[in-house]
């Protein structure tokens, strides 16, 4: 995506965050923090937690925004990336408990098992190796 389609909704995401209660000002978080290129903002504890990230190995955001899943999150409509961008990023990181989840999500037979818990007891009872760094996935579509 181009910068300028970036730094335009800055703004709008900043104001959300703001709304949620996210604690920004605690944080030392500004509007201006989200123009920096590989920025990590952690709110809340996994397995509920978010991660904003301004830049992923691997992916570029605009084949990753095509490419998003939509699901919902307690209740909450949400897009995130998809299972092909996370392969490609977890690729591209070369870690070896990355590519460890790699290695798990492709010897699950039901994805579904696998993402979305709403207590870290619950992602390790359905996928013990995972961990609590997938909490986030949502159900993918295999494509």
């Amino acid at each position: 995506m181009c910068g300028y389609t970036i730094h335009r909704r800055i703004p709008s995401v900043y104001s959300a965050l703001k709304k949620s209660g996210a604690p920004l000002e605690h944080d030392g978080i500004t509007a201006e923090t989200f123009t920096d290129k590989q920025v990590v903002y952690q709110i809340g504890i996994a397995p509920v937690r978010i991660d904003i990230l301004t830049k992923i190995t691997g992916v570029e955001f605009t084949d990753a925004w095509r490419q998003r899943v939509k699901s919902v999150f307690f209740s909450v409509p949400v897009h995130v990336i998809s299972l092909d961008d996370l392969t490609a990023n977890k690729r591209a990181l070369g870690r070896t408990s990355d590519l460890q989840q790699l290695k798990q999500i492709r010897k699950s037979t039901n994805l579904e098992k696998c993402v979305v818990a709403r207590s870290e007891a619950a992602l390790r009872g359905s996928c013990p190796r995972l961990g609590s760094r997938i909490s986030y996935l949502p159900r993918f579509a295999r494509s």
